[in-house]
């Protein structure tokens, strides 16, 4: 993480079309700075964890995986750093190596150390995966498949076509095998470090420079860079897989050829689609034509007649007269042909070939005749230049230019030159020419592939399957490889393979391998090679069958096209040779580059949004993500959303009109035409109400209801698809405006009403937006619903309110009880179901109703009244609230006297703590509807947080169902209702047992299971430290203005204490936190921080240990805070993808030392590397074609097809 700041005035003036790139780099001062990297490691291990990552492992971060590496194990850094030998003290000396090839191989550990120049242990040592044999494995790669691929390019393909012989000597094949094998690494020849999430390789570069030929080291880095460039400028020129004739692809071509080709070649570490390709020796036919047809050419210029005897009367032939043999030397139209013979047979190269025959077919133009030798002549013209055409088109006696047959050869030749333009230069150190016939060009040279159709995809690389036969018969096969290497090095001879047998592709290359080496020394690399890979196996089992897989991708790259591995190898070399030469030594850098970088088009930046909280800036970023992802600057584009306050307001006022039951159509009507109205227009308001009835098709309803405002506003929506009738009404008001002497007032109001449409429709987006971020679907869904469809329902738009945030204050009005038996006032109510089911709600509500006996009511029967009470009924108080409304009618049937009636109003001889039945039945219905309100105590009450598990007594409730049985009549249908229940839903949870009594009820009141926990320590010591609170009444009545359970149950209290004449409620307060004991939260602003809950208790204190209760409401107030945090949303583009960071490793050629010129000059080769790597060659960059190196093997080979369910 290193952020570099650029002064712009220091930067050089920038051209017109920007930096092509931009490199900044610096180094740290001093001489060795091994000591503090080694430190760095060490924090990194320490802090955000330090691994290496295995070969193979994905670093770029994409967009389907965004942490490719992911995060190191903290467990395992912890396992490894006691599972490691720390040093024994002593003076740490740093790890030296006696070849430079050891750099490369062994532990990673020791390469990263190494190639530090770290002294003593170091945090790498303690790595997971220190110790991996992916060094190892990747030399074993090179050495078992160097014979197949590049070893046997330069010994066959790469061989001269006369003899065979390699065109390479046996000193530059061995040399480059040691090369290949030591140091190109398509991997990376050092070890990629993990620091935390983010992969760092480790890489070596220097300048590309070309250097003095003294050695084949030297030798080979020229020839390095001289193909990179080559390619490097050939990926501007596409020249794809040739053919036999060279030609560049045709334009519909080129096309499907570079996706072929790029699919193949992609820009990916290593290849992922392998395919053969048959190569045939169309160029080798090609040149044997050529020679044939310069004799064909030479043979039709000899055929021109030498006389031609004519008739000196009539004109007609006598006789043609051919030359002799003796003659050709003096015949003009041969001698043509002879004096330029030898530069058409390439003895001037193929611009001299050009020159001949472009001069041959000019002079045989030229010379002059009889018309008979002239159309002789013209044969040998087209036979040289098949576009060649004769001035005689008029003359019948002259033949059609196409009965000619044509020899092509300036097209052979023209074709030959554009296919040796890149060559030659390589081709004339090794003394080849570069015309066709040349006797000693590679054979390769004279090869192209076949056509079309002639294509095999490799399917099987390693192993059919990953089961234990199929790791047998690798195991197999490997060790049948190994023993026929061993073979080869004990002097013997290699198997005689059949290459027509379907084999895996891994098989078939060693296979070749093992065919093409040389015996003895040269064998011995194979052999170890395979060593290795049979081990991995061995030890490994199916898990190496991928393994294997990607080493054969890996080495198989550098075979081909991948430059830049060699070039990585050349610093590589120089980087062992200066750490054999010298263990220790590092400075260190930093360097970062830009490309391409130009000014922005438009405005340098899409500015900000500041909004009221965090939760709106999280909403805006999103609307206006959506809007720069499908939105245009047109202001009817997608997703643009306009929340100005006039149009929210406007939005407001006509969604809470929608919820009020009113239609969207009248409200957009009504706001339209008193637009009209305020801007004097009122008497076009009938005309525009009937123009909207005719193009809806009621033109025979009068003009006396307002106008639909949302059919006349989406008829005038811009860019949207429009029904039948709502085209049909923008016809009819255009008829009607058109011509109208207010026309453009009028359209403006129309205009306006539209908006007011869009601005609903882009609150109601913005709301379902908002709602999603905060995770409410349950909002979010019906205002989507809403806004695509307008037939659901609209919600509530809290969206453009700005509440300033705060302190949550949760408040809880409860009444607990003892778990003690309890008794009703209530004579009758030891008979009573409810009472039985629920005793201490019994309890509590005969206290609220007061005496049965107090409940006074008069009835008239026969002529004669009665006076009666409640006391002489039977019936519980439960009983009483729950069958208020038919309680009158049980009364006269328990009386006898079902034709009886009550005498109506509050009889003038009660006390005045007596109640009518009238009275009495307004009290009941209060405490019922009170009673539908609450809800049973739970341990979650007692909570901040509403979670954790219940402590509800089954037992209890279990006790009180057996007490309720019994009260039930027999053969009552409940009996038969409850023991269907138990047969359905066996067991006796507390909710089974609730049902269960519900079902004696049959009015399901509330039940109230006894908690076993009781009140938790901190709320019943904060109710035993506050007592009774002498405001908590007067808090009770305020609250219950505005929380409508309170009010229930106030109302129906109030009515009691006025009857009774005494409180029915007694207060207790409490909350959480309440160490310091400040002010309690429900009445101010409580001391401290965070979140308070509080109880108000309307029967005092709990009791201690078990109780039961029930919870009469429960609401969460917010303390606004003094100071709130507001948002900003900015616009900012995460790139998807991105590179792992790169630990450059920069070395000098032998002989120069470091300057800010030669680093800089290294970086920028460094970028050009990079860019040449980072591009698939697509139809703009593929430098491929008979450019490019290949693997080539017997033409008889057959690969194995898949099976199963992945072929």
């Amino acid at each position: 993480g290193m952020v570099i700041r650029i002064p712009i005035s220091e930067l050089p003036p920038r051209p017109d079309g920007g930096y092509d790139r931009l490199i900044v780099l610096g180094a740290s001062a001093g001489s060795d700075h091994g000591e503090a990297f080694k430190s760095l490691l060490d924090a990194h291990r320490y802090t955000r964890g330090l691994d290496f990552l295995e070969p193979g492992e994905a670093t770029n971060a994409t967009e389907e995986s965004p942490e490719p590496a992911g995060a190191v194990s903290v467990q395992t850094l912890f396992e490894t750093e006691f599972a490691h030998r720390k040093d024994d003290g002593g003076k740490p000396e740093p790890r030296s190596i006696h070849n430079p090839e050891s750099l490369l191989r062994g532990k990673p550990e020791n390469s990263l150390a190494t190639t530090f120049g770290l002294a003593g242990e170091t945090a790498a040592d303690r790595a997971p995966s220190a110790g991996n044999a992916a060094a190892d494995l990747a030399l074993a790669a090179n050495r078992a498949l160097w014979p197949a691929t590049l070893g046997k390019y330069f010994t066959d393909p790469f061989s001269k076509a006369g003899g065979g012989a390699p065109v390479l000597s046996v000193a530059d094949l061995d040399f480059l095998r040691e090369w290949f094998t030591d140091y190109v690494r398509p991997d990376g020849p050092l070890p990629t470090l993990r620091v935390g999430r983010q992969p760092y390789g480790l890489l070596p570069v220097s300048e590309l420079a070309r250097r003095e030929a003294d050695a084949q080291t030297d030798h080979l880095a020229n020839f390095i860079l001289d193909v990179f460039e080559q390619w490097y400028d050939l990926d501007r020129t596409p020249v794809l897989d040739p053919d036999a004739s060279d030609t560049r692809p045709r334009p519909n071509q080129a096309a499907e050829q570079a996706s072929d080709v790029g699919a193949i070649y992609g820009a990916v570490p290593h290849i992922h689609e392998i395919r053969l390709r048959s190569v045939d020796d169309a160029y080798r036919d090609l040149t044997d034509t050529y020679n044939l047809r310069i004799g064909v050419l030479g043979l039709l210029c000899a055929l021109v007649p030498k006389q031609i005897v004519r008739d000196p009367n009539t004109g007609e032939v006598i006789d043609i007269v051919l030359p002799a043999p003796e003659d050709l030397d003096t015949h003009p139209w041969y001698k043509i042909f002879a004096e330029r013979e030898a530069d058409a047979k390439g003895a001037s190269g193929v611009q001299g070939q050009i020159d001949a025959l472009t001069e041959m077919r000019d002079e045989l133009d030229e010379a002059s005749g009889d018309e008979i030798q002239e159309i002789a002549a013209f044969r040998a013209i087209k036979y040289i230049d098949k576009f060649a055409k004769h001035f005689h088109s008029n003359d019948p006696d002259w033949p059609s230019d196409d009965s000619i047959p044509s020899g092509d050869l300036l097209g052979l030749v023209f074709r030959q030159q554009g296919r040796t333009a890149h060559a030659q230069t390589y081709l004339a150190p090794l003394g080849i020419k570069d015309h066709l016939g040349a006797e000693r060009a590679p054979r390769l040279y004279s090869a192209g592939f076949e056509g079309e159709g002639t294509e095999t995809d490799v399917k099987v690389l390693v192993s059919q399957g990953s089961d234990d036969e199929a790791v047998a018969d690798l195991t197999q096969r490997l060790t049948e490889l190994r023993d026929a290497a061993q073979t080869l090095v004990n002097g013997g001879a290699a198997p005689d393979y059949d290459f027509s047998e379907p084999l895996p592709f891994l098989h078939q290359l060693l296979r070749s391998a093992v065919a093409t080496v040389t015996g003895g020394s040269r064998a011995l690399p194979l052999k170890q090679g395979l060593d290795c890979l049979l081990t991995l196996v061995e030890e490994r089992g199916a898990a190496a069958i991928p393994e294997l897989e990607r080493l054969l991708q890996s080495a198989l790259g550098p075979a081909m096209y991948r430059a830049d591995a060699w070039i990585t190898s050349l610093a590589t070399r120089r980087l062992a040779d200066q750490r054999v030469k010298r263990a220790s030594g590092l400075q260190i850098g930093g360097y970062g580059w830009l490309v391409n970088l130009e000014p922005r088009a438009g405005k340098a930046s899409q500015g900000f949004i500041h909004t009221p909280t965090l939760d709106h800036a999280v909403s805006a970023a999103v609307l206006r993500s959506g809007w720069s992802a499908f939105g245009t600057d047109q202001g009817g584009s997608p997703l643009a959303v306009n929340l100005s306050s006039e149009r929210v307001r406007a939005a407001k006022s006509l969604i809470e009109g929608v919820r009020s039951g009113h239609e969207l159509g009248r409200l957009l009507g009504q706001r339209f035409e008193r637009r009209l109205h305020d801007r004097g227009l009122d008497r076009h308001i009938d005309d525009t109400r009937a123009a909207v009835l005719a193009g809806a098709g009621k033109a025979n309803r009068p003009p006396t209801r307002i106008v639909d405002g949302l059919l006349l506003a989406r008829a005038f929506t811009k860019g949207v698809e429009l029904t039948g009738a709502e085209q049909n009404v923008f016809s009819s008001v255009e008829d009607f405006l058109v011509g109208a002497d207010d026309e453009t007032r009028l359209r403006n109001c129309i205009d306006e009403t539209v908006g007011d449409l869009d601005a609903v429709a882009d609150l109601l987006f913005s709301q379902a937006v908002h709602s999603l971020l905060r995770g409410d679907a349950g909002v979010a869904a019906p205002t989507l619903a809403a806004t695509g469809s307008g037939d659901s329902g609209l919600p509530a738009i809290d969206f453009p309110k700005t509440e300033r945030g705060g302190r949550l204050v949760t408040l809880r009005v409860i009444a607990t009880f003892g778990p003690g038996a309890v008794s009703s006032s209530w004579p009758a109510a030891a008979q009573s179901v409810r009472a039985a089911a629920e005793p201490r709600l019994e309890q509590w509500a005969a206290q609220i109703l007061g005496p049965p006996a107090k409940a006074i009511f008069d009835i008239e029967s026969a002529g004669a009244t009665r006076r009666l009470s409640l006391h002489t009924q039977n019936f519980g108080a439960l009983d009483a609230i729950y069958r208020a409304d038919d309680l009158g009618a049980d009364i006269l049937l328990a009386e006898g006297i079902p034709d009886g009636r009550f005498v109506a109003g509050r009889p003038v001889d009660l006390e005045d703590d007596e109640l009518s039945f009238d009275e009495f039945l307004t009290l009941a219905r209060s405490l019922r509807g009170a009673f539908g309100r609450i809800r049973p105590l739970a341990d979650s009450d007692f909570e901040t947080e509403q979670a954790g598990s219940s402590s509800w007594d089954a037992t209890d409730l279990a006790q009180r169902l057996a007490i309720a049985r019994t009260l039930v009549p027999p053969g009552d249908p409940r009996l038969e209702q409850l023991a269907q229940h138990e047969a359905d839903n066996p067991g006796a949870t507390v909710e089974l047992l609730i049902e269960r009594l519900h079902i004696l009820t049959v009015q399901p009141i509330p039940i109230l299971p006894i908690l076993a926990n009781g009140a938790p320590s901190n709320a019943a010591g904060s109710f035993r430290a506050r007592g009774g609170a002498a405001v908590a009444p007067e808090w009770f009545l305020q609250a219950s203005k505005t929380r409508p359970a309170l009010a229930d149950l106030a109302s129906a209290v109030q009515m009691a204490e006025l009857v009774q004449d005494r409180a029915l409620l007694r207060f207790a307060l409490a909350q959480t936190p309440d160490d310091d004991r400040g002010p309690w939260a429900g009445l101010a602003s409580p001391s401290g921080e965070g979140s308070h809950l509080c109880w108000c208790s309307l029967t005092g204190d709990p009791p201690a240990g078990p109780l039961a209760g029930f919870v009469v409401d429960s609401w969460t107030e917010t303390i606004p805070e003094t100071r709130i945090p507001t948002g900003i949303a900015v616009h900012f583009d995460r790139p998807s993808a991105s590179a792992p960071n790169a630990v450059l490793l920069m070395v000098t050629p032998q002989g120069q030392s470091f300057s800010l010129d030669y680093v800089s000059r290294s970086l920028s080769d460094t970028l050009k590397l990079v860019q040449f790597r980072a591009h698939g060659p697509d139809e703009e960059h593929a430098f491929l074609g008979q450019f490019l190196p290949a693997v080539y093997l017997p033409g008889d080979l057959a690969v194995l097809e898949r099976t199963g369910d992945n072929a």
